[in-house]
């Protein structure tokens, strides 16, 4: 299966750890149809948007799935959700709706060093 990473699960990033031994299969740039958010000091994707999200494709087993999963806290703070990608479709971690002290992104990459405060 595929995951679509964007903030702290990319490479170089926090909680990267469970994907360094998963195959990355390159960066992608999403439709621009998400809102981007600043959750204090990492990022999440909302439905409806207009802005593109940058990030990272992985191949990963359900084991690491499973952990992701963990990190993301899902179900209570992110939920799964499909996105089209080139290599097929991916999960990718968002929130249903913009949470209450969430400051919008403009750009869409995440740059941790570029958002905290």
């Amino acid at each position: 299966m595929l995951v679509f990473v964007y903030g702290s699960l990319m490479s170089g990033e926090e909680y990267h750890g469970p994907l360094a031994g998963s195959a990355r299969l390159g960066p992608f740039e999403t439709a621009p149809e998400w809102h981007f958010w600043d959750l204090d000091g990492y990022p999440a994707m909302t439905p409806g948007g207009a802005r593109a999200v940058e990030g990272e494709v992985y191949r990963i087993d359900p084991v690491t799935l499973a952990e992701l999963d963990r990190i993301e806290e899902v179900p209570t703070l992110y939920q799964r959700a499909t996105l089209e990608t080139p290599w097929g479709p991916a999960q990718v971690y968002v929130v249903g709706r913009r949470p209450a002290d969430a400051r919008p992104l403009p750009p869409g990459r995440w740059r941790p060093e570029t958002h905290r405060a």
